[in-house]
């Protein structure tokens, strides 16, 4: 695996400016498969990016990544989804801290992974179905392994931006997959306590850490 890690400031800056033109041009076309492409791209130069292995460096890749996530993935449309009827059983307080918390743990667990496995894998994007004026599904081809894993990217248009919202593999549903631990943890506790679970796995599982 190649080495990861650390963009100078000034090839952050560029980076990020790029992907603001990219996306800005984009927007008047409003084509959910090439923001999605932009998003992917940027990401990857960010994970392609050689540097230093020092466990700094790690950690601001990381945070790195996280932004362009927030960016490509619509947290709030997948907590809303995550939690269903037991959305309502949080204040409008609980509600934004558990979009911002649940945001923070998806970031650093998956994120960290991704750092540590990431090996050039290829990306290819492959189809769109728009299924209305602001929804859509992208089919996305990840080559791992000498495998070709077939991905479905669920988009929604808010706020004029298309942005993900659940992420389908093998058929598998990443909201349906959350919203079964969620079920479970909600027979046991209250909001208060899946909000104090979440902050626990950050802790626990979460943190960035150098390979």
């Amino acid at each position: 695996m190649r080495p990861l890690h650390h963009l100078k400031l000034p090839a952050l800056a560029l980076l990020f400016t790029l992907l603001v033109v990219q996306l800005a041009a984009l927007a008047s076309e409003a084509q959910p498969i090439d923001v999605l492409r932009a998003h992917v791209s940027a990401g990857i130069a960010v994970l392609n990016n050689d540097g230093e292995d020092s466990a700094e460096d790690y950690t601001n890749q990381q945070q790195q990544l996280c932004a362009i996530a927030h960016e490509m993935f619509d947290i709030y449309a997948f907590s809303r989804l995550v939690l269903a009827d037991n959305w309502s059983a949080f204040s409008s307080v609980e509600q934004n801290d558990f979009v911002a918390t649940f945001g923070e743990f998806l970031c650093r667990y998956y994120l960290s992974r991704l750092q540590a496995h990431y090996s050039n894998e290829q990306v290819s994007f492959t189809s769109q179905s728009i299924k209305s004026p602001n929804r859509a599904v992208v089919s996305v081809t990840v080559r791992w392994r000498n495998t070709d894993v077939p991905i479905e990217v669920r988009m929604a248009l808010r706020d004029n931006r298309w942005r993900a919202y659940d992420i389908v593999m093998a058929g598998i549903s990443g909201v349906m997959i959350y919203r079964a631990e969620f079920q479970s943890l909600f027979a046991r506790s209250s909001p208060q306590g899946v909000l104090d679970e979440l902050r626990s796995r950050i802790n626990r599982h979460g943190l960035a850490t150098a390979p």
